[in-house]
């Protein structure tokens, strides 16, 4: 050490607990010219706020550096080849951060020259041109924010001419640039610097990158370009493309994306992204997307519960328009679309009975399409229920006979039929069970007689796990006995009668006296009624007289009939009388001279006999009383 000179030493002494080392990046062109000056610089922080101290090894065996407190050097190459350029950074309390950078050293070529940038020219950029430089093939733009060594960065690499527009600046900031020429082996140093800058104003437009479209169930992610200088940004939504329409839903500052979760599933919206700083704001152009539709809730397929369909059912899905189904044979296949509905329910009408399928539903929007799909169920339909019921109304006293159709496309050894029985009217959850049979008839000995009953014949497997629907009910009814009945009614005008219900030979409780004066004409009326269960065949005698009266019996039916004759000979017989159904007759006496003369009375009697079974008959008695005439006084 020469005379007079000095060494200052500074020592930290640690432990140096929590310290964080620095951070930062070496700053050198990939390319440079030999035999010329360049700066080596590095960018660094600390977030302790140490004092750094940087160490430059530029790859030829020097090492720049002297006091550490400069983070650029100057040096300059004397051979071309790749040079490594490592930047030790230091905050003298063991912190210590390297970085390696690679200079490709070349043969020199002139650097450009004549480097202008536009000062205030344009709002959105700053252009940036220069003269050419011999051998140059490409030139290489350096940007710093600061007219000082060591600060530049390359921002831009042109292929071709001579000129760059920055876009990637602030509004009113002002930046300095320099520009190098490359050869195809050589390189040239930095040119001068100039600097230029955009006049104050609003920011550039945001330009929107990506919208979600029918891709979020829970939002819709609106996404767009980093505008610098922007204070933030404000995200509009409108149903319409007017922005004037829209309404502000958010703002952020730092970031470029939104969360819209206040969007609803299954409609389309409009979106436009705006920037501001002190000066003004700036629309983006408009963008549209779609919130998801949700999958369908609570979807189930019914099993074997219909004949001729499998019914599917599940929640509504709010702003769903419609839903689409989809069916397979298997849990993997169901990617067949089968049918669409606009309520939560479809009905399936597969061709397989007692095959089992596979389904699932989408909601579907025109704002967003379709939403995911609901979970997977199976369904199958049951066979068929026995067909083409049969009761034999009131034929039999003892009993109903049912009759019914075997289930087709069931072997007849595998299904079982069950009869259900309830009073005529109620419901099927009334009826009970009353009898299994293999057969396709039933007899009901149990059933009372007169009540009516329906009857639900169900198929069932003979494991007793699957069972057709009961279908309609067929009703029937056991007979009252007797089953013919002739019914004959007595009265003295057409609409009052006696002996309704009253069967018996002797006409008791159904006899009619009249007295005739003067000879005057008596009339009964008479109704016939088939009491009975079926169709008959019945039968009018009538006898009595003894001479002194003169009788007709005429039939009310259509046209007015006399069947007097017919009656008294035992030979009219009223054919095809449906049960319930009755035939009115009007029975007249008139007395002659000689019952009036000697005071007579008679007794008629109409009697209706059951063609079918003669032992049923009933019978009205008519008594006329002729009043005897009085006798004149001759005049003297």
């Amino acid at each position: 050490m020469a005379p007079n000179q000095w060494v200052e030493v500074k020592v930290n002494v640690g432990p140096f607990g929590g310290n964080v080392p620095p951070a930062g990046s070496v700053n050198v062109p990939t390319r440079y010219p030999v035999n010329t000056n360049v700066v080596l610089g590095s960018s660094a922080s600390d977030s302790d706020d140490d004092q750094l101290a940087y160490f430059f090894d530029v790859g030829d065996g020097s090492v720049l550096g002297d006091d550490g407190t400069l983070s650029w050097r100057n040096h300059s190459w004397t051979s071309t080849g790749t040079k490594s350029v490592e930047v030790t950074i230091s905050d003298g309390k063991g912190g210590v951060l390297k970085r390696t950078a690679q200079v490709d050293v070349q043969a020199s070529i002139p650097a450009p020259t004549g480097v202008s940038a536009t000062d205030g020219d344009y709002l959105d950029r700053i252009t940036v041109s220069w003269g050419a430089s011999a051998s140059a093939t490409s030139y290489v733009v350096y940007r710093s924010d600061e007219d000082v060594t060591g600060s530049w960065s390359p921002v831009a690499t042109i292929a071709s001419g001579t000129a760059w527009d920055d876009t990637g600046i602030i509004n009113s900031e002002t930046y300095y640039y320099r520009v190098q020429a490359l050869g195809s082996n050589s390189a040239s140093a930095l040119s001068g610097a100039d600097g230029g800058s955009t006049p104050e104003g609003p920011p550039p437009a945001p330009t929107i990158q990506s919208i979600s479209d029918n891709r979020y169930t829970d939002r819709i992610q609106v996404r767009w370009s980093n505008v610098l200088g922007t204070a933030g940004y404000e995200i509009f939504r409108g149903l319409t493309d007017e922005l004037t329409e829209a309404v502000q839903i958010g703002s952020v500052s730092g970031a470029t994306s939104y969360s819209d979760t206040t969007a609803e599933a299954g409609i389309r919206y409009h979106y436009w992204v705006k920037s501001s700083n002190a000066f003004g704001v700036a629309a983006s152009e408009m963008g549209t997307g779609a919130r998801k539709l949700s999958a369908p809730t609570n979807f189930a397929a019914s099993d074997g519960q219909a004949a001729d369909e499998v019914h599917l059912s599940w929640d509504p899905v709010p702003n769903a328009t419609s839903y689409r189904i989809f069916r397979g044979n298997s849990l993997d296949s169901t990617d067949i679309q089968i049918g669409e509905s606009t309520e939560a329910g479809y009905s399936d009408s597969p061709s397989g009975i007692l095959t089992e399928y596979w389904y699932v539903v989408r909601a579907y929007s025109d704002g967003s399409g379709a939403g995911d799909p609901s979970g997977s169920d199976s369904g199958f339909r049951i066979f068929e229920s026995p067909g083409s019921l049969a009761t034999e109304q009131r034929k039999f006293d003892d009993k109903i006979g049912i009759t019914w159709n075997a289930v087709p496309g069931i072997d007849s050894n595998r299904i079982e039929y069950v009869v259900y029985r309830a009073l005529a009217g109620s419901p099927f959850g009334e009826a009970v069970e009353i009898a299994r049979t293999f057969d396709t008839g039933f007899e009901d000995f149990s059933a009372a007689p007169g009540v009516e009953y329906s009857y639900w014949i169900v198929g069932e497997l003979e494991d007793g796990e699957v069972a057709s629907p009961p279908g309609d009910p067929i009703f029937g009814v056991r007979a009252e006995a007797p089953p013919f009945q002739p019914d004959l009614t007595i009265g003295t005008s057409p609409a009052a009668g006696m002996g309704n219900n009253i069967f018996n030979a002797s006409a008791a409780g159904q006899a009619i006296s009249q007295v005739s004066r003067k000879g005057k004409p008596l009339t009964w009326y008479i109704r016939l009624e088939n009491d009975g269960l079926f169709k008959d065949h019945l039968r009018v005698i009538g006898s009595g007289g003894d001479g002194f009266f003169v009788t007709s019996l005429v039939e009310l039916f259509g046209s007015r009939r006399d069947v007097t004759a017919a009656s008294v000979a035992g030979r009219y017989r009223v054919d095809e009388m449906e049960p319930d159904e009755s035939r009115l007759f009007v029975f007249t006496v008139k007395p002659t001279k000689k019952a009036r003369k000697r005071g007579k009375s008679a007794v008629f009697d109409i009697q209706s006999v059951s063609s079918l079974d003669v032992s049923h008959m009933d019978r009205v008695l008519m008594e006329a009383i002729a009043k005897k005439d009085k006798k004149r006084r001759r005049r003297r």
